[in-house]
């Protein structure tokens, strides 16, 4: 039989455990920093002018991996070549909890930086948008924007490309498509989210990418 000094021992290791890995939750990997921090450090949330009462008490993390690249991790330099095909996107917001997989998110991904970090007149182009989106299962959701792989102008600095997951009260009943470059200019994350009722976000990521000729 355990000892009572043995079972509280695990009882308080495996609190520390459980604690640990929810703080993870919401951790940028081998960052000292949140995702929320993330944001704030590098303009994300001005610059996207996200509603911060929106904002849930914990960005969580949203994995991200490029083909043959290294992982997306809060600010990474990719490289052009490598974010040529969309990357593979896993996420768990709904959690496990009873009934999870029948909650709908938005997925997107936005440029804030275009057409230059200094002159960014097209705030925000929008790469990719994906609503309606059942528990974590992206193929279930309706892309109302494919991927468009980054294209910062060449010499004018570093573009950052933000993603974020919001929760839909019900489906997303629009059915607006996102082709043209021009049709993606100046997409307001916001103001799709207020007029969509989406809560959020609640999930983030971001990488930077610039090109030197």
């Amino acid at each position: 039989m355990f000892s009572p000094f043995f079972k509280l021992f695990i009882f308080f290791l495996v609190n520390i455990i459980n604690v640990q890995s929810q703080h993870n939750y919401f951790r940028c990997p081998y960052r000292y920093e949140s995702v929320e921090e993330s944001f704030r450090e590098n303009k994300i949330i001005r610059d996207l002018d996200l509603d911060e009462t929106q904002i849930y008490d914990n960005i969580q993390f949203i994995p991200l991996k490029y083909p043959n690249s290294d992982k997306v991790t809060c600010g990474a330099y990719l490289t052009k070549k490598a974010t040529m095909k969309e990357p593979q996107v896993t996420f768990d917001p709904a959690g496990k909890k009873k009934g999870a997989d029948k909650k709908l998110f938005t997925f997107m991904m936005v440029d804030p930086d275009a057409p230059t970090p200094r002159n960014a007149t097209s705030r925000s182009i929008l790469h990719w948008l994906v609503v309606n989106i059942k528990g974590n299962n992206m193929k279930t959701g309706t892309t109302l924007a494919k991927y468009l792989p980054p294209a910062p102008t060449p010499n004018k600095g570093a573009h950052r490309y933000v993603f974020l997951i919001y929760r839909q009260p019900k489906e997303v009943a629009s059915r607006k498509t996102y082709v043209t470059l021009q049709e993606r200019s100046n997409f307001q994350v916001t103001s799709f989210a207020i007029q969509n009722r989406l809560s959020g976000p609640l999930a983030g990521n971001f990488f930077n990418e610039a090109v030197q000729n």
